[in-house]
Protein backbone atom coordinates (compact mmCIF):
# COMPACT_ATOMS: atom_id res chain seq x y z
CA UNK A 1 0.00 0.00 0.00
CA UNK A 2 1.12 3.53 -0.69
CA UNK A 3 2.14 5.63 2.28
CA UNK A 4 0.15 8.44 2.21
CA UNK A 5 0.65 12.07 3.23
CA UNK A 6 0.23 13.24 6.37
CA UNK A 7 -2.82 15.26 6.90
CA UNK A 8 -0.65 18.24 8.25
CA UNK A 9 -3.81 20.63 7.07
CA UNK A 10 -7.54 20.38 8.23
CA UNK A 11 -9.87 22.08 6.03
CA UNK A 12 -9.58 24.91 7.20
CA UNK A 13 -6.35 25.15 9.87
CA UNK A 14 -5.08 28.31 11.92
CA UNK A 15 -1.87 28.69 11.86
CA UNK A 16 0.70 29.96 14.23
CA UNK A 17 1.85 33.39 14.35
CA UNK A 18 6.02 33.66 14.37
CA UNK A 19 6.98 36.96 14.95
CA UNK A 20 10.81 37.06 15.82
CA UNK A 21 13.36 35.23 13.61
CA UNK A 22 14.00 33.59 16.97
CA UNK A 23 10.87 31.57 16.54
CA UNK A 24 11.75 30.77 13.27
CA UNK A 25 15.12 29.23 14.21
CA UNK A 26 13.64 27.25 17.11
CA UNK A 27 11.16 25.78 14.70
CA UNK A 28 13.84 24.98 11.46
CA UNK A 29 17.06 24.32 13.26
CA UNK A 30 15.72 21.01 15.01
CA UNK A 31 17.44 17.46 14.94
CA UNK A 32 20.58 17.19 12.75
CA UNK A 33 22.42 21.01 12.10
CA UNK A 34 25.14 19.81 9.76
CA UNK A 35 25.40 21.76 6.74
CA UNK A 36 25.31 20.00 3.69
CA UNK A 37 28.65 19.04 1.32
CA UNK A 38 28.47 19.83 -2.74
CA UNK A 39 25.52 21.56 -2.24
CA UNK A 40 25.91 22.30 -5.97
CA UNK A 41 25.90 18.81 -6.93
CA UNK A 42 22.83 18.56 -5.77
CA UNK A 43 21.06 21.32 -7.23
CA UNK A 44 22.99 22.49 -10.86
CA UNK A 45 20.37 21.37 -12.86
CA UNK A 46 17.28 23.00 -11.30
CA UNK A 47 19.36 26.02 -11.40
CA UNK A 48 20.22 25.62 -15.20
CA UNK A 49 16.38 25.59 -16.16
CA UNK A 50 16.10 28.67 -14.16
CA UNK A 51 16.27 31.45 -16.96
CA UNK A 52 14.08 29.04 -19.41
CA UNK A 53 11.09 29.36 -17.09
CA UNK A 54 11.62 32.53 -15.51
CA UNK A 55 8.94 35.28 -15.83
CA UNK A 56 10.47 38.27 -14.62
CA UNK A 57 14.05 39.38 -12.58
CA UNK A 58 14.64 36.47 -10.33
CA UNK A 59 17.67 35.50 -7.75
CA UNK A 60 18.01 31.75 -6.95
CA UNK A 61 20.33 30.89 -3.13
CA UNK A 62 20.48 27.89 -1.03
CA UNK A 63 19.26 28.19 2.18
CA UNK A 64 21.92 25.72 4.26
CA UNK A 65 19.58 25.46 7.82
CA UNK A 66 19.12 28.75 8.15
CA UNK A 67 22.61 30.29 6.50
CA UNK A 68 22.44 31.80 2.94
CA UNK A 69 24.63 29.35 0.64
CA UNK A 70 25.72 30.03 -2.76
CA UNK A 71 23.35 32.89 -4.95
CA UNK A 72 22.78 33.19 -8.20
CA UNK A 73 20.40 35.47 -10.46
CA UNK A 74 20.45 38.91 -10.29
CA UNK A 75 21.22 39.48 -6.47
CA UNK A 76 22.08 43.12 -6.83
CA UNK A 77 18.51 43.76 -8.29
CA UNK A 78 16.72 42.51 -5.22
CA UNK A 79 19.59 42.87 -2.59
CA UNK A 80 22.04 45.90 -3.57
CA UNK A 81 24.95 43.14 -3.05
CA UNK A 82 26.70 41.05 -5.49
CA UNK A 83 25.90 36.62 -4.71
CA UNK A 84 29.40 36.56 -2.73
CA UNK A 85 27.99 39.34 0.29
CA UNK A 86 25.35 36.45 1.19
CA UNK A 87 27.60 33.49 1.38
CA UNK A 88 27.22 32.59 5.08
CA UNK A 89 24.82 34.96 6.00
CA UNK A 90 22.40 34.66 8.75
CA UNK A 91 18.64 35.34 7.46
CA UNK A 92 18.21 38.06 9.65
CA UNK A 93 19.81 40.81 7.25
CA UNK A 94 17.92 39.26 4.27
CA UNK A 95 14.53 39.57 6.40
CA UNK A 96 15.40 43.21 6.67
CA UNK A 97 14.63 43.58 2.69
CA UNK A 98 10.59 42.58 3.69
CA UNK A 99 8.02 44.54 4.14
CA UNK A 100 7.65 44.91 7.99
CA UNK A 101 4.23 44.87 7.48
CA UNK A 102 4.71 41.44 5.92
CA UNK A 103 7.71 39.90 7.67
CA UNK A 104 5.98 37.96 10.48
CA UNK A 105 2.99 35.95 7.78
CA UNK A 106 6.27 35.04 5.86
CA UNK A 107 7.96 33.80 8.96
CA UNK A 108 4.59 31.79 9.66
CA UNK A 109 4.40 30.68 6.40
CA UNK A 110 8.15 29.47 5.73
CA UNK A 111 7.17 27.77 9.48
CA UNK A 112 4.08 25.98 8.67
CA UNK A 113 5.64 24.69 4.95
CA UNK A 114 8.56 23.39 6.53
CA UNK A 115 6.21 21.26 8.92
CA UNK A 116 4.64 20.24 5.99
CA UNK A 117 7.84 19.34 3.82
CA UNK A 118 9.35 17.24 6.54
CA UNK A 119 5.92 15.18 7.96
CA UNK A 120 5.29 14.04 4.13
CA UNK A 121 7.03 10.91 2.13
CA UNK A 122 10.16 11.61 0.64
CA UNK A 123 9.23 10.37 -2.53
CA UNK A 124 6.58 12.83 -2.97
CA UNK A 125 8.74 15.64 -2.76
CA UNK A 126 8.71 16.29 -6.32
CA UNK A 127 5.26 16.80 -6.40
CA UNK A 128 5.13 19.77 -4.36
CA UNK A 129 5.06 23.12 -5.13
CA UNK A 130 5.50 25.51 -2.27
CA UNK A 131 5.19 29.47 -2.89
CA UNK A 132 4.70 32.61 -1.21
CA UNK A 133 3.45 36.03 -2.49
CA UNK A 134 5.35 39.30 -0.65
CA UNK A 135 7.09 42.31 -0.64
CA UNK A 136 10.73 42.99 -0.76
CA UNK A 137 12.28 46.38 -0.63
CA UNK A 138 14.41 48.24 -3.60
CA UNK A 139 17.53 48.82 -2.62
CA UNK A 140 17.70 51.62 -4.86
CA UNK A 141 14.56 53.38 -3.80
CA UNK A 142 13.80 52.44 -0.46
CA UNK A 143 10.39 53.69 -0.10
CA UNK A 144 9.34 51.51 -2.64
CA UNK A 145 8.69 47.60 -2.78
CA UNK A 146 8.68 45.15 -5.22
CA UNK A 147 5.93 42.13 -5.05
CA UNK A 148 8.19 39.07 -5.46
CA UNK A 149 7.18 35.32 -5.57
CA UNK A 150 9.57 33.14 -3.72
CA UNK A 151 9.25 29.91 -5.09
CA UNK A 152 10.94 26.05 -3.53
CA UNK A 153 12.46 24.73 -6.33
CA UNK A 154 13.88 21.83 -4.58
CA UNK A 155 15.49 20.91 -1.54
CA UNK A 156 17.54 17.82 0.63
CA UNK A 157 16.42 15.69 3.65
CA UNK A 158 18.95 15.24 6.30
CA UNK A 159 19.54 11.52 7.56
CA UNK A 160 17.42 11.84 10.59
CA UNK A 161 14.44 13.48 8.48
CA UNK A 162 14.64 17.27 9.05
CA UNK A 163 15.31 19.77 5.98
CA UNK A 164 18.84 19.66 5.12
CA UNK A 165 18.95 22.27 2.71
CA UNK A 166 16.71 24.31 0.31
CA UNK A 167 17.25 25.79 -3.59
CA UNK A 168 14.74 28.81 -3.79
CA UNK A 169 13.80 31.12 -5.89
CA UNK A 170 12.68 35.30 -5.74
CA UNK A 171 11.35 36.42 -8.87
CA UNK A 172 10.24 40.35 -9.37
CA UNK A 173 5.97 39.95 -10.08
CA UNK A 174 5.06 43.52 -9.85
CA UNK A 175 4.11 43.83 -13.60
CA UNK A 176 1.41 40.72 -12.69
CA UNK A 177 0.48 41.43 -8.89
CA UNK A 178 -2.21 44.09 -8.41
CA UNK A 179 -3.55 43.22 -4.91
CA UNK A 180 -1.97 43.98 -1.27
CA UNK A 181 -2.48 40.26 0.13
CA UNK A 182 0.61 38.27 1.35
CA UNK A 183 -0.39 34.55 0.18
CA UNK A 184 0.70 30.97 0.31
CA UNK A 185 0.11 28.19 -1.78
CA UNK A 186 1.15 24.87 -2.05
CA UNK A 187 0.55 22.98 -5.21
CA UNK A 188 0.53 19.09 -4.34
CA UNK A 189 0.28 16.95 -7.69
CA UNK A 190 0.67 13.82 -6.68
CA UNK A 191 -1.47 11.11 -8.23
CA UNK A 192 -3.43 10.12 -5.13
CA UNK A 193 -4.26 13.56 -3.49
CA UNK A 194 -3.53 16.48 -6.40
CA UNK A 195 -4.72 19.49 -4.10
CA UNK A 196 -4.20 23.13 -3.43
CA UNK A 197 -3.79 24.21 -0.59
CA UNK A 198 -4.06 27.95 0.00
CA UNK A 199 -3.76 31.06 2.13
CA UNK A 200 -4.66 34.54 1.75
CA UNK A 201 -3.65 37.51 4.14
CA UNK A 202 -5.83 41.03 3.17
CA UNK A 203 -4.31 44.58 3.93
CA UNK A 204 -7.00 45.16 6.73
CA UNK A 205 -5.87 42.01 8.74
CA UNK A 206 -2.62 43.21 8.98
CA UNK A 207 -1.14 42.55 12.79
CA UNK A 208 -3.81 39.66 13.23
CA UNK A 209 -1.72 37.08 12.69
CA UNK A 210 -3.91 34.52 14.44
CA UNK A 211 -6.69 34.83 11.83
CA UNK A 212 -4.41 33.44 8.88
CA UNK A 213 -6.23 30.14 8.00
CA UNK A 214 -5.29 27.52 5.45
CA UNK A 215 -7.88 26.28 2.79
CA UNK A 216 -7.35 22.64 0.99
CA UNK A 217 -9.24 22.42 -1.92
CA UNK A 218 -9.30 19.16 -3.59
CA UNK A 219 -8.28 18.15 -7.54
CA UNK A 220 -12.10 17.81 -7.98
CA UNK A 221 -13.54 20.67 -6.55
CA UNK A 222 -10.97 22.60 -8.39
CA UNK A 223 -12.50 21.28 -11.33
CA UNK A 224 -16.05 22.19 -10.73
CA UNK A 225 -14.66 25.75 -9.48
CA UNK A 226 -12.87 26.23 -13.01
CA UNK A 227 -16.46 25.19 -14.70
CA UNK A 228 -17.94 27.05 -12.64
CA UNK A 229 -15.97 30.50 -13.74
CA UNK A 230 -17.22 29.43 -17.41
CA UNK A 231 -20.89 29.76 -16.50
CA UNK A 232 -21.94 26.13 -16.59
CA UNK A 233 -25.01 24.56 -14.04
CA UNK A 234 -24.58 21.68 -12.31
CA UNK A 235 -25.87 19.49 -14.49
CA UNK A 236 -23.47 20.45 -17.45
CA UNK A 237 -20.53 19.92 -15.04
CA UNK A 238 -22.02 16.79 -14.42
CA UNK A 239 -22.18 16.02 -17.88
CA UNK A 240 -18.60 17.53 -18.56
CA UNK A 241 -16.58 15.33 -15.35
CA UNK A 242 -18.94 12.39 -16.09
CA UNK A 243 -20.05 12.20 -12.32
CA UNK A 244 -23.62 12.57 -10.48
CA UNK A 245 -25.13 15.98 -10.32
CA UNK A 246 -25.61 15.21 -6.61
CA UNK A 247 -21.97 14.97 -6.30
CA UNK A 248 -21.78 18.25 -8.15
CA UNK A 249 -24.09 20.52 -5.82
CA UNK A 250 -21.64 18.34 -3.02
CA UNK A 251 -18.88 20.25 -4.18
CA UNK A 252 -20.53 23.89 -4.77
CA UNK A 253 -22.06 23.52 -1.06
CA UNK A 254 -17.85 22.65 0.03
CA UNK A 255 -16.53 25.15 -1.61
CA UNK A 256 -18.75 27.98 -0.64
CA UNK A 257 -17.86 26.39 2.55
CA UNK A 258 -14.28 26.47 2.57
CA UNK A 259 -13.69 30.01 0.92
CA UNK A 260 -16.56 31.29 3.06
CA UNK A 261 -18.88 32.59 0.90
CA UNK A 262 -22.20 32.70 -0.02
CA UNK A 263 -22.93 31.88 -3.66
CA UNK A 264 -20.86 30.39 -6.55
CA UNK A 265 -20.39 33.93 -7.95
CA UNK A 266 -18.92 35.00 -4.95
CA UNK A 267 -16.56 31.39 -5.04
CA UNK A 268 -15.22 32.27 -8.26
CA UNK A 269 -14.72 36.17 -7.50
CA UNK A 270 -12.50 35.07 -4.65
CA UNK A 271 -11.27 32.27 -6.77
CA UNK A 272 -9.98 34.49 -9.23
CA UNK A 273 -8.60 37.18 -6.47
CA UNK A 274 -6.54 35.19 -5.02
CA UNK A 275 -5.37 32.92 -8.37
CA UNK A 276 -6.83 29.44 -8.09
CA UNK A 277 -6.72 29.02 -11.32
Amino acid sequence: MKKKTPDVFQDIQQIQPVITIDELKQAILKGDISKVDNIMALFNARIDAIPQFAVGTYTWYVANKLSIGNMGGMSEHFTGHPPGYWLNKNPEEYLQLLHPEDAPYVMSYVKLIYEFLVAMPRDKKHFIRPQLYFRMRNPYAPDNYRWVMFQYIDWEYATDGMIACILHLVTDITHLKNDSAVRMTILDSSMESNQLFFSNVPQDSVGELSNITVCRLSGRELDVLRLMAQGLSSKQIASELKIAKNTVDNHRQNLLKKTNTSSSSEAVAYALKNGLF
